[in-house]
């Protein structure tokens, strides 16, 4: 498990705007909650831009229903978050919950060359669950590493390029 903590911009942290583009990229998933499901291919879609005195980030992950060659059928997941400035450097804060993360405490932080954003949220039993996505700049594009933990035990890793 990793910790995020927040801290001041250093003077290498990279702005914002240093991330805008889209970013397209195939990734390896491993459900750690179950061994069943194991690991498998995902491909993502990325637009991160201004908006107002902020930024977006839109993603679609799709996922492979089936290993199996005869059987393509896939399933895709969307989701859009606008950010403004916290107020602390390089720190941001989602303005508007979309409906999937009601409830949930949604930032973004940026160390080095890295955008981090996370999202915090107690389900119905009054368990935590913490969703990180790091997306970090390269000469080659952007990485993305995503990690979702539930009560202190990790229960998913991506690795993408």
């Amino acid at each position: 498990m990793a910790l995020t903590f927040v801290t001041a911009a250093r003077a290498e942290d990279v702005q914002i705007a240093a991330f805008f583009g889209r970013f397209e990229g195939t990734g390896i998933t491993e459900k750690l909650e179950t061994r069943y499901y194991g690991i498998k291919a995902n491909d993502f879609d990325v637009e991160i831009g201004q908006d107002g005195i902020g930024f977006f980030v839109s993603w679609t992950r799709v996922d492979r229903v089936s290993l199996d060659p005869a059987n393509q059928e896939v399933k895709r997941q969307a989701q859009r978050i606008q950010f403004v400035p916290s107020g602390h450097s390089g720190t941001y804060r989602a303005t508007i919950p979309d409906a999937k993360v009601a409830g949930a405490y949604t930032w973004a932080t940026i160390s080095g060359q890295s955008l981090t954003i996370s999202q915090m949220g107690i389900d119905e039993a009054g368990g935590i669950e913490l969703q990180t996505y790091d997306r970090t700049l390269t000469d080659l594009g952007m990485v993305l590493e995503a990690s979702r933990v539930r009560n202190f035990e990790q229960l998913l890793f991506l690795g993408a390029a």
